[in-house]
């Protein structure tokens, strides 16, 4: 039972004293699909077993009664608490927001743990069984998929070489003609040409095939996301670099680069939008935050960051999404994080989705990264 429990709880359980009159067996069933509440949810009960089988209902905080038998004591409230928590439905988890007027996060549909749980007390009275549904956390807070194109954003980082000056095919020239084309001056241009050839990150060259094939040159905005490619930093290389192959990748999935736009930088941490996606009414619908990072606890760092980032007027009432890039396996991700980040989901109404290299991870699960 322990193993199906949430952490906190399971230290509780461990934690009942060994000469209480209670005693505790636990048998798990296979998994078993449990619909987004509805009339046929299954309800957790306690049954008395020296009585008729008339099913009682899990007490919960704030209830009376619902004693399961006539031996004159409850079950240990660390039981009684994870039967009442297992008990919930998606369809009764809190709602996001509504007063903002953003689209709360899909609430998840979770597949669930049958456990059987038989508590007898030790002085031979009435025997409890209680049926615990629990949803395992790696279904209940977020969903997994491959990394391709239908997860969006599958062109990985290629950071083995930056730009040539002398090679054949992708001729400097050529980006120079692209970045004038764009609206940048000389200086400007010759700026982000030396960082291309120099930056070390090594990503220079993959920056420039997306910077020459020209698929973002209509997007609102592109003339002035190129000139931040002109900083010499190279964290900050790094972040637009992953930003445009972002934005590149939006539109192979079909976007038009019209559609695709890079608003305008606000020094405000709490009003900061790399991307946004327009509909075909011109108005705003997705907006992104994208951050690249080494390892998953770059995210733990940079989550609470995000949802700041996308809480201002820039965002507005659009969806909101985190989009992490993280160098490492899905499995670097740790269960903590993975609730905290859900249940701030919930709370603020920002969804994530996280790129490994070996898949995607979506916060809340299910939930719609991209317009349709």
């Amino acid at each position: 039972l322990a193993e199906a429990m949430s952490p906190e709880l399971a230290e509780e359980f461990r934690a009942l004293d060994p000469n209480s009159p209670w005693e505790a067996s636990a048998v798990r069933q296979p998994e078993m699909a449990v619909p987004g509440g509805g009339p046929d949810t299954p309800n957790t009960t306690i049954t008395n077993s020296s009585q008729p089988h008339h099913d009682q209902p899990i007490p919960t905080p704030g209830s009376d009664g619902g004693r399961g038998g006539n031996d004159g004591g409850d079950p240990p409230p660390a039981l009684v608490r994870e039967a009442t928590t297992a008990a919930t439905t998606p369809s009764q988890a809190p709602s996001a927001t509504t007063t903002s007027g953003r689209r709360p996060p899909v609430q998840p549909t979770a597949a669930t743990t049958v456990v059987t749980l038989s508590i007898a007390p030790a002085r031979g009275a009435s025997k409890i069984v209680a049926i615990l549904l629990l949803a395992p956390t790696w279904q209940k807070f977020f969903s997994a998929m491959e990394r391709d194109r239908e997860s969006g954003f599958w062109t990985q980082s290629e950071s083995n070489s930056n730009l040539d000056p002398d090679d054949p095919i992708l001729r400097r020239d050529e980006i120079a003609l692209r970045l004038d084309q764009a609206g940048l001056n000389q200086q400007q241009q010759d700026a982000l040409i030396e960082n291309l050839i120099n930056n070390k990150s090594n990503e220079g060259r993959q920056v420039a095939e997306i910077i020459h094939s020209g698929a973002l040159q209509g997007s609102t905005g592109f003339s002035d996301f190129l000139v931040e490619m002109t900083s010499r930093s190279q964290d900050a290389f790094r972040g637009h670099a992953a930003e445009l192959r972002f934005s590149y990748d939006l539109t192979q999935q079909g976007y038009p680069s019209s559609r695709i736009e890079f608003p305008s930088k606000n020094t405000d941490i709490g009003d900061d939008v790399d991307v946004s996606i327009r509909g075909i009414d011109g108005e705003v619908e997705y907006s992104y935050q994208i951050k690249s990072v080494e390892t998953a606890n770059g995210v733990r760092k940079k989550w609470g960051e995000v949802i700041r980032q996308l809480s201002g007027e820039t965002a507005g009432t659009t969806n909101r999404v985190g989009i992490f890039e993280v160098q490492q396996e899905m499995s670097n991700l740790n269960e903590r994080t993975r609730r905290a980040m859900y249940a701030a989901a919930v709370d603020s109404g920002v969804s994530f989705r996280l790129y490994f290299t070996d898949g995607t991870i979506t916060i809340p699960p299910d939930v719609e990264i991209y317009p349709e």
